[in-house]
């Protein structure tokens, strides 16, 4: 087993000066190395040298674990942003402050008095001591809390304070794996269609918990799912979370037999898993695809896991034109990848060229984007007069604060079968 990447040298990469290379760095950072320490360093580092170019970077910083000086330098770039300046330095305020959520409040203890120096901060410093105090009950409290209300929910989505209390009830979990693995087991080995909400978060534990076990679970509701629920997407993340052997080996066994959106969806699971199995496996499929469609999924998915076996392919395919540049901008995917593996593409402006007009050209003919276009339009004038009416309220009202929890987003009721 073979590991096809590195986390020094996707860090190394979040200073370069191509948007592209940093923003493919840190979504594989995200992805491979979350809670990680050695990253927010050089995340606050970006964010400070390529000004308006880093909401991404500063959107992810929550994902990693801070060491004292991190929080040090978050707070000196906190102070040091006017979020009235504009809709960019607002978005960037409100990701510094929400990440301390996510922060161990055992770092953000040790940093009191500098937080506190900060009002907003302090406020956010108030909310984490509480919300430690409740993630830190007795596992068998946390997961009966969260399966009676869940429970309450039987027919409608989980919303606003619920939705919150909720998730925190599953932070709280998540500190015991060695506690609770086996209940995740029990549970998902059982088919409980109506406790559905319950199910989604013993999907995500299965996956946080890289529980080997819930595999056939976890491919059997993936399977018995309608793609557009959310726990189709979370069986997707968790199988990727845990991204052994044996997961590739099912995809292996159930592919062929998929239709089209379907081949696309068990595909994801693959960028999830950066290890050379993985990358064989995908660049197979790749191989044997007819579709465009499908190829040009799987060649993202190649680029995802920055795969060094499949960058000819991918580089061919843009070459012949043979994907769908209306779905992905693929030269985007794989510029990342040859940087990350230091080697140069000859004729690389050429290349890019050809895809910008490959795409444009695509894009013009392609029937939904005609139709899309004048909406498009309509969209950005729109925002335009919103943006423009923003800043005429944030200058009668130069003391809102941006909030720092919003309410639970809206999800489907009910799961629906494929078949249906």
């Amino acid at each position: 087993m073979i590991r096809l990447v590195e986390k020094n040298r996707l860090v190394e990469l979040l200073d370069n000066k191509d948007k592209r290379v940093r923003n493919a760095c840190s979504n594989a950072l995200e992805k491979f190395y979350p809670n990680s320490e050695g990253v927010i360093e050089k995340l606050i580092s970006s964010i400070n040298k390529y000004d308006n170019e880093c909401l991404s970077l500063a959107a992810i910083i929550s994902r990693f674990t801070p060491s004292n000086n991190d929080i040090i330098n978050l707070v000196k770039l906190f102070n040091s942003i006017d979020p009235e300046k504009n809709e960019y330095s607002m978005s960037i305020h409100y990701h510094l402050k929400s990440c301390l959520l996510s922060f161990p409040f055992e770092v953000l203890e040790k940093n009191h008095d500098i937080i506190n120096f900060n009002e907003e901060l302090s406020e956010v410093y108030k909310i984490v001591e509480n919300r430690t105090s409740i993630k830190s009950q007795d596992p068998d409290y946390l997961w009966d809390e969260l399966y009676n209300l869940c429970n309450n929910y039987k027919d409608k989505p989980i919303e606003g304070n619920d939705r919150q209390s909720a998730n925190l009830l599953f932070e709280g979990l998540c500190r015991y794996p060695e506690h609770i693995k086996h209940k995740v087991i029990m549970f998902l080995n059982h088919e409980t269609k109506e406790k559905y909400h319950f199910e989604e978060y013993m999907v995500q534990l299965a996956g946080e918990f890289k529980i080997n076990e819930t595999i056939p679970f976890l491919f059997r509701i993936f399977l018995t799912t309608d793609c557009m629920h959310i726990v189709n997407d979370l069986c997707i993340r968790s199988l990727g979370k845990i991204g052994s052997l044996e997961v590739v080996n099912e995809i292996g066994n159930i592919y062929a037999s998929f239709d089209d959106d379907q081949k696309l969806s068990i595909s994801e699971i693959l960028k999830y898993i950066p290890y050379d199995y993985s990358e064989n496996f995908a660049i197979s499929l790749l191989e044997n695809e007819k579709d465009k469609v499908n190829k040009t999924f799987l060649s993202g998915v190649l680029c995802d896991i920055f795969s060094l076996k499949g960058m000819s392919h991918v580089l061919h395919m843009i070459k012949e034109k043979e994907y769908d540049p209306t779905i992905m901008a693929l030269f985007d995917y794989l510029l990342p990848v040859y940087i990350y593996h230091k080697i140069k593409i000859e004729n690389l402006s050429k290349i890019e060229y050809n895809a910008n007009i490959f795409q444009e050209n695509e894009m013009k003919n392609n029937s939904f984007y005609k139709i899309a276009a004048p909406l498009h339009e309509e969209f950005n004038e729109y925002s335009n007069k919103q943006n423009i009416s923003k800043k005429l309220k944030r200058n009668k009202h130069k003391n809102n604060v941006v909030p720092i929890v919003g309410g639970g987003s809206k999800r489907r009721s009910r799961r629906r079968k494929k078949s249906e």
